[in-house]
């Protein structure tokens, strides 16, 4: 019985050092905030980039929708890649300090 208790003791021992932990890595919301304008400017601007580029290559050639629909489509295929992989940046980088916490 009294290894129980010992045992109940220091499972919450540590889960209050856990909590603490958790605490101290709080992030502050700005960097929520940046970390949003950045998956946001990088969506937008490659999509209105290519958009752009479509336009161009359609007024020189005249082919009104040809060029615009389709670096419109490789715009917006290539921003999903760019915000997947800065995800998976943030991702790698959280674990790291993780790892570097425990």
């Amino acid at each position: 019985m009294d290894e129980e208790y010992q045992d109940l003791g220091e499972k919450i021992a540590s889960f209050e050092k856990k909590i603490k932990k958790e605490d101290v890595k709080k992030t502050s919301s700005l960097e929520g905030v940046g970390i949003s304008v950045r998956i946001l400017s990088d969506f937008a601007g490659i999509t209105l980039v290519c958009w752009g580029v479509g336009l161009f290559l359609d007024e020189i050639f005249r082919s009104k929708p040809t060029f615009t629909t389709t670096f419109l489509f490789l715009g917006f295929l290539t921003s999903l890649w760019t915000v997947f992989k800065y995800i998976q940046s943030l991702e790698k980088r959280q674990e790291l300090e993780d790892k570097e916490d425990e």
